[in-house]
């Protein structure tokens, strides 16, 4: 089982994929936005991050994995753009 953290601030999407890879078994965090998609990452860790290229307000999908990288995270990344 994957710890994934989905940040995405388009509700359909982020329900659609929290849906889809809990019933896949896996273990599944989402977040409507890049704050606290950041504040997350202070605290836990994760297998996967899908994280949405924009979330205003706040920092950004590809500024919240900067920082996530620069503080030795390794999980693996996928932004997702519209």
């Amino acid at each position: 089982m994957a710890r994934l953290l989905i940040a995405e601030d388009d509700e359909q999407i982020r329900d659609s994929l929290l849906q889809w890879f809990t019933s896949q078994g896996e273990e599944v965090t989402a977040v409507s936005c890049g704050q606290q998609a950041s504040e997350i990452l202070k605290k836990e860790s994760f297998d996967v991050l899908i994280m949405d290229w924009e979330m205003p307000p706040g920092p950004s999908g590809p500024e919240v994995v900067r920082e996530f990288r620069e503080n030795g995270g390794d999980a693996i990344v996928i932004l997702l753009t519209g």
